[in-house]
């Protein structure tokens, strides 16, 4: 199994030995609009490239063991959980091209961010950083790479249901 949706099916949990033995080779999977208030079991699934948490009941959970395994991740998407912060350690995804982190509690990045390299869309609208810093002080003070999308950072470009369907190329395909 390659890909696994999961969204709207008011899921709380996963279980540790199912997703370690049945989806090993997982490279998507989508559980937003579910109950999820914890990601234990995700870190055994390391081939995992994209990841759509959004819409769960993390609020102030710490995400922290998932950031550390998954080392393939290019695509998160984090948004409306009520988030606080995001890991410091997300460093260690260090493939990661997309983190859309929309309509959370973030005052602050990770201050390894500017590490991942390989980032191009960073969404953060809807947060207080937004209205603490404009796009360009972020980019400096997180020392952001040089080729993201800039106006991606806290302007709020396409409906929530159009993001899902490109990555970078500012097209928008909602119906």
């Amino acid at each position: 199994l390659l890909n696994l949706i999961l969204f709207q099916n008011k899921l709380k949990n996963f279980s540790n030995s199912s997703l370690r033995e049945k989806y090993l080779n997982l490279r998507k999977l989508i559980v937003h609009t579910n109950k999820l208030s914890s990601v234990a079991g995700l870190e055994n699934i390391e081939s995992l490239e994209t990841l759509d948490l959004y819409s769960n009941d993390f609020h102030d959970s710490k995400l922290y063991v998932l950031f550390i395994y998954l080392r393939n991740m290019k695509h998160l998407s984090v948004r409306n959980n009520g988030l606080g912060e995001l890991p410091n350690d997300i460093n260690a995804m260090s493939n990661l091209q997309f983190i859309d982190a929309r309509n959370n509690k973030l005052e602050k990045l990770p201050t390894k961010i500017g590490h991942l390299r390989n980032l191009k869309d960073l969404y953060v609208a809807g947060n207080s950083i937004c209205s603490n810093m404009n796009n360009e002080e972020i980019m400096i003070a997180y020392d952001l790479p040089n080729g993201i999308n800039k106006l991606a950072l806290c302007t709020k470009q396409c409906a929530t249901t159009c993001l899902n369907k490109h990555l970078s190329d500012n097209i928008c395909d909602d119906p």
